[in-house]
């Protein structure tokens, strides 16, 4: 029984159109299938007012986002005289709502993976620790019975000359070597 511009400017049909028409013209054929018409309006009517979000229906047959309220209309005697339907076209806050949404969870899944990667990080980090602090000390071992013979031998005066030259040379290796693995050692303790 009435229209205003607001109606035409969201819905495309202008009064002429719209007056004498049912409400359902605006609602998708999946929400008049299932009866969501007749559901709004018996809520409102039981309770005064009805709202809902939702999809609706323009002239031209695109669908927008739409929060609406319907509300009994009373004459002044109190008696239902019929109903008055506000809508507001949400479509705009309700995309940027879904990208936010979108948005937050690529952004926690960003998290997620780079915790992850964190984790795995750490712990390639903690297995190449241990993998230098064992092999520090498994070079190590075998180094010390070698300058523990190496000294053996060095205080032997029966030994020829240039022999005690080669000892001298291989326990200067050994020296170096040992270092090395002291340096290693160190690598290892700053580390941790």
């Amino acid at each position: 029984t009435g229209w205003n511009p607001g109606a035409e400017r969201i819905l495309g049909y202008n009064a002429s159109e719209a007056l004498g028409r049912s409400a359902d013209m605006i609602f998708t054929d999946e929400d008049r299938a299932a009866g969501a018409v007749e559901a709004e309006t018996s809520l409102a009517l039981a309770d005064d007012r009805a709202s809902d979000d939702r999809f609706h229906r323009r002239k031209d047959g695109s669908l927008f986002w739409a929060s609406g309220a319907l509300m009994k209309m009373q004459d002044s005697e109190g008696h239902h005289v019929g109903f008055v339907k506000i809508l507001r076209d949400q479509t705009e806050a309700r995309l940027a709502q879904q990208e936010l949404e979108r948005s937050r969870a690529d952004l926690m899944l960003a998290l997620r993976e780079q915790e992850s990667s964190r984790a795995a990080l750490e712990a390639a980090n903690a297995a190449k620790d241990q993998f230098l602090a064992v092999l520090s000390h498994e070079l190590r071992t075998p180094l010390t019975p070698a300058v523990m013979a190496l000294q053996l031998l060095s205080r032997r005066k029966d030994m020829p000359a240039d022999a005690h030259e080669t000892l001298e040379l291989i326990h200067r290796n050994i020296r170096i070597e040992s270092r090395l693995i002291d340096d290693l050692l160190d690598l290892t303790r700053i580390t941790r």
